[in-house]
């Protein structure tokens, strides 16, 4: 939510499992943060920000949004700026390379008629949450390879 206060158009993506799934989690989390840090709301919009067992939006007040996404082939083809995949020890490395990781690819753009993608902006982030996968998981090979490729400025 801080991204998404900070960077004016911000579009980020929660997935899960199942829409059900990211759904009940994000409108968790939400709650959870507006009870630690009730002036956040005055960023929201209250009118467009709703949550149902299928679906759940918050809306800022700056043209920045999260949604959500389910960990499944109806994913394929969304574009965001920002992807957060909840349980990712579940997600096999063919549904991650094939629906999820393409999704953050677009750059986001700075405000204005003059808009510009910031070179120094972190886009195209991935958040992987999970709990600790098993040695020789998908997830175990997809953390070690990240590793690996920051301790070799390989992104």
């Amino acid at each position: 939510m801080h991204s998404c206060i900070f960077y004016p158009g911000l579009q980020v993506a929660l997935s899960a499992q199942t829409k059900a799934n990211a759904a009940s989690i994000l409108h968790e989390k939400y709650d959870e943060i507006l009870r630690w840090f009730p002036l956040m709301k005055n960023e929201i919009v209250e009118k467009e920000t709703h949550f149902s067992q299928q679906d759940a939006v918050v809306t800022f007040k700056n043209g920045s949004k999260i949604t959500i996404l389910a960990n499944q082939q109806t994913s394929k083809g969304q574009r965001k700026h920002h992807l957060m995949i909840e349980e990712s020890a579940l997600l096999n490395n063919v549904l991650f390379k094939d629906v999820l990781e393409p999704i953050p690819n677009v750059p986001r753009t700075t405000s204005g008629k003059l808009a510009t993608r910031n070179k120094w902006e972190n886009n195209g982030q991935i958040h992987f949450l999970t709990t600790t996968g098993f040695v020789g998981s998908d997830e175990y090979i997809r953390c070690c390879d990240m590793l690996d490729n920051m301790a070799n400025n390989g992104g």
